[in-house]
């Protein structure tokens, strides 16, 4: 919590850069997106910040390219809810699922593992998005 003596993480951004959140709502999507494109133009702040979780409405889907995105960094792994009945179900499925022998067996951990990871490639794959685009991807977590 910030202070007057100590003032936040998001109070210190905030002086050099507008912050954005992605929506709860899909329908505020749109406006928030234009929000977002007219405060990168913004040089009184030196452009925007734009924060979103993986497997949300912005990581897959939307196009970031050029000053719209020049770094994405993903904290930790966006895995999916553990115990959601889906995800139970396909691990359930993967680890009793019969193989023909000589090949190699796909199981639920690493089915789970593998969504993750998928999940970090849509986020990453914001940031550049063409052969003369650039950005910095940083990944903040020991398991990358």
């Amino acid at each position: 919590q910030g202070g007057k003596e100590y003032p936040s993480v998001m109070e210190r951004m905030n002086t050099h850069k507008h912050t954005i959140f992605e929506p709860k709502n899909t329908s505020e999507c749109a406006a928030v997106m234009l929000d977002y494109m007219k405060k990168i133009m913004d040089t009184s702040r030196n452009g925007a910040v734009f924060f979103a979780v993986c497997r949300g409405k912005v990581s897959e889907g939307l196009d970031f390219a050029d000053r719209a995105g020049r770094a994405v960094v993903i904290v930790g792994l966006p895995y999916a809810p553990q115990f959601d009945a889906k995800v139970v179900l396909k691990k359930d499925y993967l680890d009793h699922m019969k193989q023909p022998s000589g090949t190699q067996k796909l199981t639920g951990t690493m089915w789970y593992s593998q969504g993750a990871l998928r999940a970090v490639n849509q986020a990453i794959g914001r940031v550049i998005r063409h052969r003369n685009d650039y950005g910095a991807i940083i990944l903040c977590d020991e398991r990358f």
